[in-house]
């Protein structure tokens, strides 16, 4: 029923002249324009402004991207066997499955113990070397 009155109102609304023809057809969207991000991607997204939001510089977001895809391929639910590191940046003892507070979480260690994201990339790095790979 309401289908009907909507529709007889635009008929009315068209031959009155309030509205015209093409503006009483429901607008059609492109396929191509929606988008749908992964998980992943909008943890991504989220990282890369949190960095710019606390003044990191553009290549920490290199740093980290490099750090976090080599511990959890940003997996929010990543779940290390052998020890109780869990998420995206494999935080010893992280509880939340939520990416932005894994982020968060991440982001306050990194900057507690390396000051940068670049420097835990290179700790990351040597730690690889002695085949132990870890932040």
């Amino acid at each position: 029923m309401k289908k009907k009155s909507l529709y007889l109102v635009m008929i009315l609304a068209i031959s009155l002249g309030i509205i015209s023809p093409s503006a009483a057809q429901a607008p059609q969207v492109p396929h191509q324009s929606v988008k749908l991000l992964s998980v992943q991607q909008m943890a991504k997204k989220y990282a890369k402004e949190q960095l710019l939001f606390r003044g990191y510089h553009p290549q920490d977001w290199k740093c980290l991207n490099s750090l976090w895809t080599r511990e959890s391929h940003w997996n929010h639910k990543a779940d290390n066997k052998y020890s109780s590191a869990f998420g995206i940046a494999q935080k010893l003892n992280e509880k939340s499955k939520d990416y932005v507070t894994q982020i968060n979480n991440g982001l306050r260690y990194i900057e507690h113990r390396y000051g940068s994201p670049c420097n835990a990339w290179t700790f990351w790095q040597k730690q690889a070397e002695k085949k132990h790979g870890w932040y």
